[in-house]
């Protein structure tokens, strides 16, 4: 089996375009248009959204991952993600946050590629042109419009997959170990990569075949992971960084015990986040799943490893979520309280589930889940479903930056509200079909579908057409940067941002826009800051509100900055 030559299933005929025009040639034509709209929809904000991220990622693309200049900017985290810095570093110029906009819209519509390739192996050519779009046009694309590597990683995401996916026929230990490569390299735009590695791991030890075959492409995708890491991050950045996530990661996940309460709040908050997504697909293809291991057969087939490795992956991602949160919230369990859910870390992995159950759709294995689809199984998922978003909805509120995909489902009370309501049309169109035979089954397997594809359009709209409505309007601090004294001091590297722990957040936002050298600190709210205290190339500083200087200088106030100019 290739990439290019579907699984023929028995008894299924050939679903080849009679049109003039193939699937791809549509896909192509989609994605063009979709790059066009995602980036007109990023660039109606032209002000960072995630201050402490953005600038974090920001400020070493422009100016490199160096020493030097972390000491500098004092108070930016250390993320070894060269590859991210160094491709974002070639397309920044003199507006460097509209070309990174443009270059995520870039790699969202380009993404639709792997998506059909990875399709294509259990799909007809149209089926899978439909899914490739679909996944270039989840929630998950509104991060085209942040500085950040969210569009860089679920574009190598998707090509990992199909990597994996097309070499295990060949060979295991060849797929292992190039999947490893691929994470590692993917590792150098997100840290976030080891949970993928992981899973990437579990999948490959639970998978049928000869124990000594698993073992070592276990131990292959490790070691290909860390050498390809460690080997691209020194051959990129000039440094051997040995640890698995870099060192802020590294303090942040080293610390004490989580109350097991606080485990169990973030444990609830995720798994009902998924079921109220996806849960009758997933749900479906764990029954398939468990009853295909108990069949005889010494091998999977390509089938077998998909229902396999979408919930791998996510379990493991999952789980890294849960235990970063936790780690958080340890630090500062006032900023990071555990109904914060962090579901941008294992969302993008979701349309890999939904693919797994479009794949059973068209399979025998089906019949393994059917009584999952009758009138108690479909009243059953509705159930669950709403009593998800109602916990979503009550303990869990938040924004899209988060969790995109439940910007809509959450809108406060009025979320199970809408989920009752499109329950209901969706499920009285599968129960109006119930009594059409052959026909009316097919109609209820596409109930759980058209679930995730409305809600998947709903909420991409909503979030992408925010800023037409008034959502995301730049703030004072954004207004005050834009003035013609502010505007004078970007990129001059011998100024100072001072803020304290309550403006902390615009501290970050101000060292955006000055897009320099310029270091920042935070200083205890009330405590005067003395010239003595200052570097000696500190020229003039940029105080936020409840900071106080206490030396000479010419101070000038912009509502709610305050320049000093020192002597």
């Amino acid at each position: 089996m290739t990439a290019e030559s579907p699984r023929r299933l028995p008894g299924k005929r050939s679903f080849a375009p009679t049109g003039l025009v193939r699937p791809t040639g549509w896909l192509i034509a989609f994605a063009c248009a979709w790059f066009v709209l995602l980036t007109l929809a990023a660039r109606l904000t032209s002000y960072p959204l995630v201050l402490w991220d953005e600038t974090v990622y920001l400020l070493p693309t422009l100016f490199g991952y160096t020493p030097e200049n972390f000491t500098q900017w004092h108070i930016l985290p250390h993320f070894p993600i060269p590859v991210f810095y160094g491709l974002y570093s070639l397309v920044v110029g003199t507006a460097p946050y509209l070309a990174a906009k443009t270059l995520n819209s870039a790699l969202i519509a380009a993404t639709a590629l792997p998506t059909f390739l990875v399709a294509r192996r259990f799909l007809p050519p149209a089926r899978a042109a439909v899914f490739a779009g679909c996944v270039t046009a989840v929630p998950f694309c509104a991060y085209v419009r942040l500085f950040m590597p969210e569009s860089l990683y679920v574009f190598g995401f998707w090509w990992t997959v199909w990597v994996l996916l097309a070499i295990l026929p060949r060979s295991t230990t060849a797929a292992a170990i190039a999947a490893g490569i691929a994470l590692g390299v993917l590792s150098l735009v997100k840290p976030h990569a080891l949970a993928l590695a992981l899973g990437s791991g579990l999948f490959l030890a639970l998978r049928k075949g000869p124990l000594p075959e698993r073992t070592i492409a276990v131990i292959g995708t490790g070691v290909a992971f860390l050498l390809t890491r460690v080997g691209v991050g020194y051959a990129l950045s000039g440094t051997i960084e040995l640890s698995l996530t870099g060192p802020t990661y590294a303090e942040n996940l080293v610390g004490g015990r989580p109350e097991l309460t606080t485990i169990a709040s973030y444990t609830a908050g995720h798994v009902a986040s998924v079921v109220l997504l996806v849960g009758m697909p997933l749900a479906v293809v764990v029954v398939a799943l468990l009853r295909g291991a108990r069949s005889s057969a010494s091998r999977g087939n390509a089938l077998d490893d998909l229902l396999l490795l979408a919930p791998c992956l996510l379990v493991a991602l999952l789980g890294m979520t849960v235990y970063f949160s936790c780690s958080i919230h340890l630090l500062n369990p006032v900023s990071e309280p555990d109904t914060r859910l962090h579901g941008r870390y294992y969302v993008f992995v979701l349309p890999l589930v939904m693919l797994a159950y479009v794949a059973l759709l068209q399979s025998e294995r089906l019949v393994s889940a059917r009584a999952l689809f009758d009138t108690v199984g479909l009243v059953a998922w509705g159930g669950v479903t709403l009593g998800a978003s109602v916990l979503v909805a009550v303990r869990y509120p938040g924004g899209h930056i988060d969790y995109p995909d439940l910007a809509v489902l959450r809108l406060g009370r009025t979320g199970p509200l809408a989920v009752v309501v499109a329950l209901g049309v969706v499920l009285a169109i599968g129960f109006w079909r119930r009594n059409t035979g052959e026909r009316g089954r097919t109609w209820r397997h596409l109930v759980p579908l058209a679930w995730w594809a409305g809600v998947a359009v709903v909420t991409t709209a909503a979030i992408l057409a925010a800023p037409l409505v008034g959502k995301m309007a730049p703030t004072p601090v954004d207004r005050a940067m834009e003035s013609d004294l502010m505007r004078a001091l970007r990129g001059r590297d011998d100024g100072l941002v001072i803020g304290s722990a309550a403006t902390a957040v615009d501290t970050y936002r101000v060292m955006f826009h000055l897009a320099s050298r310029s270091g920042g600190r935070l200083v205890d709210p009330g405590v005067p800051v003395d010239r003595q205290a200052l570097a000696g190339r500190v020229r003039w500083l940029i105080l936020l509100p409840g900071v106080s200087y206490a030396g000479p200088g010419t101070r000038t106030l912009v509502e709610p900055l305050t320049h000093v100019a020192l002597p």
